[in-house]
């Protein structure tokens, strides 16, 4: 039998109470209606934050890296100004021309280096096709630029040996000039006998507008061989010492160029190993789009 307590509810024999059946989804029906709480909202806006940076962040890369190419170019277009003002027009018969130029194309080798430094630096963003082209032609001239400037080096080195052995050959030239015009004067002077014919060899040796009277002639005649003598001394002395001091400027010169297009040969050689990858690239594209057509 059932029983009421004294809530007016009826009961079981068992002292439980009978009332409404409960719902075994009430909390599924509630959160189906409920909207979404702060955590949800703050993690949407924590997503769209971190995709809008991260877009931002990709643009960025991409404008900075087009910006590094474009300055590349520029200095790539400079350096070839530059160079052709230097090589053109040529004379090549001309050794003192062709050391110089050398000198000038060592010295000049920034231009090209930091442009091809800065367009094969890439990070991640697309090539064009036209890109990819130039850039494997420019990845191939470096390889050719690294040979011509191991080229230059014994080229600069015959070439310093032929410049001192012409600068040797004319110092002794003018040696040779210098003493047989002072033989001639030593001559002239011993040929002389009256007074007359020393003063006038005075005056010519001085540079004196008119003949002086001198006091004593046979004097002033030795004064004056003594005088050829030690300029004829000095001559030879002087000659040595500035033959000696051209050498020591043309080693050291020989010396920079040829350590710098050393250097500059093996750069540039090492760009184009290193711009493997846009060669490999340009195959890959090509095989793929033969095997396409296939």
């Amino acid at each position: 039998m059932s029983q009421s307590n004294h809530t007016g509810q009826p009961m079981t024999q068992n002292g439980m109470a009978i009332g409404k059946p409960t719902s075994l989804t009430p909390n599924r029906i509630t959160t189906k209606s409920r909207p979404k709480s702060k955590t949800f909202l703050d993690q949407d806006n924590l997503n769209q934050d971190s995709n809008e940076s991260s877009r931002f962040k990709e643009w960025v890369e991409n404008s900075s890296s087009n910006l590094v190419a474009l300055v590349g170019y520029s200095l790539l277009g400079l350096a070839l100004v530059d160079f052709g003002d230097t090589l053109l027009p040529p004379r090549l018969f001309d050794q003192n021309w062709q050391y110089q130029t050398i000198a000038l194309v060592a010295g000049k080798v920034w231009a090209p280096l930091l442009g091809m430094l800065l367009v094969f630096f890439r990070r991640g963003h697309k090539l064009r096709r036209a890109e990819v082209r130039l850039l494997s032609f420019l990845s191939w001239l470096c390889l050719v630029i690294s040979i011509a400037y191991f080229l230059l080096i014994p080229l600069a080195i015959n070439n310093a040996f032929r410049i001192d052995h012409r600068n040797n050959t004319q110092a002794n030239a003018q040696v040779l000039q210098q003493s047989a015009d002072i033989t001639t004067m030593q001559e002239q002077v011993l040929a002389a006998k009256t007074p007359q014919e020393i003063g006038a060899l005075y005056a010519t040796v001085n540079r004196l507008p008119g003949i002086p009277q001198l006091e004593n002639p046979q004097a002033t005649r030795q004064q004056m061989l003594d005088a050829l003598a030690q300029t004829d001394a000095s001559i030879q002395v002087n000659s040595e010492a500035n033959i000696k001091i051209a050498q020591r400027g043309l080693i050291k010169n020989t010396l920079r160029v040829v350590l710098t297009t050393a250097i500059a040969g093996f750069a540039f050689l090492g760009i184009w190993q290193q711009s493997k990858w846009v060669r490999q690239y340009r195959s890959t594209r090509k095989s793929s789009e033969v095997g396409r057509l296939l």
